[in-house]
């Protein structure tokens, strides 16, 4: 990645970088894990919906991460000013 400019995508696919899950996130995929077996028999509709909300969940957590750094960045940035 080259340091002037910044890819949130190369950040993502650096080795040395993990995104944080929270207990509550962990939990919650246990619970919707344990919902699509008892509700859900057929496994390839099961694989399918649990695909969709990983990928809902991995986007979400992207997005929560590209917030919270942008407003460090600017937080920064204001408190330089001052």
């Amino acid at each position: 990645m080259d340091c002037n400019e910044f890819s949130f995508e190369a950040l993502f696919k650096n080795d040395e970088f993990q995104i944080y899950e929270s207990n509550e996130l962990v939990s919650a995929f246990k619970e919707l894990n344990r919902v699509l077996e008892s509700y859900i028999k057929d496994s390839e509709v099961r694989l399918l919906i649990e695909r969709a909300a990983l990928d809902c969940s991995s986007i979400a957590q992207e997005s929560s991460f590209k917030q919270g750094f942008c407003f460090a960045v600017k937080s920064i940035k204001f408190l330089m000013k001052i």
